[in-house]
């Protein structure tokens, strides 16, 4: 399917980026956005999936326009992610070129695993490299942010800056945005339980089930897992992220949704799996584990709850990946 949005109907006497090459590919990886008490701060990259945005000039088109191609998610400009940060960017830069994006969406759409935030960050990466615009990559989150509100009404950061600088990524400002890195100081493996089942609207209702108030206790507990989650990636002290993946506000107010996390997650733990969580607003669960975890037990068992709970789902193993590949075209 296509769509095409015409952003500039005039040729302005100002000047305007140029475009510095014909073509670049943008692959980005999905995320796991939270890890429990990390709401809108903490989000991982992992090589579970990967999708690729094709960004090339489209002359054929009226100055400004954006054509987005894809499959799976929608291609009116407003509607798509990677469409609404492309929008403000051209906007901001005076950018008049016409472009055609390609999306082959890879990362499942609606999982909870970072599939708009890697439209989103690879649009904005693409256009970046495309007319050398030199822009920082916590500016990139600024842009990129803006089309999360396509899929959940709201512009939040964590997924695209995951996404933009890779690995484990921790969002230390929103207004300006600014991100960070995290090290991880132990040997993680990953496993993504993704059930088979679809929710219209799911990340917009998800968040609009968080508490906009909490008790002082709440916010104090979940401080504490929150320093002694990072305390424990950063040292590779694994019963710190035990301790530490432990949510009591978000993944407590979202649990109707996922009715079957819990019991996967006792049983991921007395399976000695280095922690489990929610990822980002679900319904797909993340369980982190090394050489010392059961991976099998946890995998046969919780097909077996989540087949209870009248559920298929895939099981996907991962590690930490990297940020966005480039690929450009002269």
């Amino acid at each position: 399917m296509t769509s095409t949005h015409i952003l500039y109907n005039n040729i302005l006497n100002t000047p305007y980026p140029k475009l510095l090459l014909e073509k670049i590919t943008v692959k980005a990886f999905s995320t796991s956005a939270n890890l429990g008490p990390g709401f809108d701060i903490l989000a991982l990259a992992h090589n579970a999936f990967c999708d690729e945005l094709t960004m090339e000039k489209n002359p054929d088109s009226p100055y400004g326009s954006i054509r987005i191609i894809a499959n799976g998610v929608p291609t009116e400009v407003e509607k798509n992610s990677a469409g609404l940060s492309l929008l403000k960017l051209f906007h901001e830069y005076g950018i008049r070129d016409s472009v055609t994006i390609r999306i082959k969406k890879n990362v499942p759409v609606g999982a909870g695993l970072g599939g708009s935030g890697c439209s989103s960050a690879s649009s904005v990466a693409a256009v970046n490299e495309l007319f050398d615009l030199g822009i920082s990559r916590d500016e990139q989150i600024r842009f990129a942010m803006e089309g999360e509100a396509a899929s959940s009404g709201s512009a939040h950061p964590d997924n695209v800056a995951a996404s933009i600088y890779g690995n484990l990524v921790s969002v230390n400002s929103l207004n300006p945005p600014r991100a960070r890195n995290i090290n991880i100081g132990l040997e993680l493996k990953l496993l993504s339980i993704i059930p088979e089942t679809h929710i219209n609207g799911k990340t917009g209702m998800a968040r609009s089930m968080i508490p906009h108030q909490i008790t002082l206790e709440s916010h104090v507990q979940n401080s504490r897992n929150l320093s002694s989650l990072i305390a424990g990636f950063m040292s590779g002290k694994r019963d710190l992220i035990q301790e530490g993946m432990n949510d009591y506000v978000v993944e407590t107010s979202r649990i109707a949704m996922f009715p079957f996390y819990r019991e996967i997650k006792e049983n991921a733990l007395r399976n000695n799996a280095v922690g489990a969580c929610v990822s980002g607003a679900g319904p797909a669960i993340l369980i982190l584990y090394d050489e010392e975890t059961n991976i099998k037990a946890i995998e046969d068992r919780s097909k077996y709850i989540m087949n209870a709970s009248g559920l298929n789902c895939r099981m996907v193993h991962s590690i930490p990946s990297e940020g966005m590949i480039i690929e450009r075209s002269e």
